[in-house]
């Protein structure tokens, strides 16, 4: 039964990140200068995954300002976790979108 629920919040999900509008699409692209969020590989708008930095199982939605562009591997990588749990899996890491944050503030 458990099976059951997650598939069905991991098809709610998709189907909520695949009736996002492809402006919106170009915006979190160009947003992170059209580059994966957390490992820098360059994206293309064919190659690019939207992927909630909050999780929608963690109370994230899929407003313009949650969603970072990824690449596929990032994507499925990071699944559900957090930020904070993913950091920890990849050895504690500065994602390459945040140095481009901070390397804009300067």
């Amino acid at each position: 039964m458990r099976w059951r629920r997650s598939r069905k919040k991991r098809a709610l999900t998709m189907q909520s990140l695949q009736q996002v509008r492809m402006d919106v699409r170009v915006a979190v692209l160009l947003r992170s200068a059209g580059a994966c969020w957390y490992c820098g590989v360059p994206l293309t708008m064919s190659t690019v995954t939207l992927d909630h930095r909050v999780p929608v199982r963690h109370g994230g939605q899929t407003v313009l300002d949650n969603l970072v562009a990824s690449c596929r591997t990032c994507n499925v990588a990071k699944d559900h976790l957090s930020l904070e749990a993913f950091r920890r899996q990849r050895g504690g890491t500065v994602f390459w979108g945040e140095k481009l944050q901070s390397g804009r503030g300067s």
